[in-house]
Formats: C-alpha cells, structure tokens, sequence
C-alpha cells in the first residue's frame, strides 16, 4: 500500500487517513447490502441522489478539494 504521504497538489496530509477511509467505506457497503439497499440504482441514475458511501466517509475525513478526493478515489494498492 504506497499512498502518498501529501497530496500533489495541495499539500495536504493524506498519508494517514487512506486505512480508516477503506475500512470505513467497506463497513458502510456491507451495511448497505445488509439493509437491502443494494436493489436501489447506483451511481450514474438520474433518480440517484442519495449520497455514495465514499463521499460520506471523504467528508468525514473533511477531504473537501478536489484534488485530495482524487488521491483517496483513484488509488489502487500495489503489493
């Protein structure tokens, strides 16, 4: 898992926050599968405005820029 420890762009520190950011998105999908929330369109519908769990959790984190959202959204581990 190589995460940049800042993000390019901004600077901010991002480094420490990416873990807790998998596991809680994970936690919140397995919830979602468990309530049956699974049968609701998702994503790209246009009846789709109920917020996804990686914007919940990306807000949580207070990751509001863009370019630090990207960081978290786009990163595939390598091991």
């Amino acid at each position: 898992m190589i995460i940049p420890v800042r993000c390019f762009t901004c600077g901010k520190l991002i480094g420490d926050k990416y873990r807790w950011y998998l596991e809680r998105v994970a936690e919140l999908k397995d919830k979602r599968v468990k309530d049956k929330k699974s049968e609701i369109p998702e994503y790209f519908h246009i009846d789709f405005t109920e917020e996804t769990p990686e914007a919940y959790v990306l807000n949580q984190l207070r990751l509001t820029r863009q370019c630090c959202r990207r960081h978290m959204l786009t990163h595939v581990d390598i091991e």
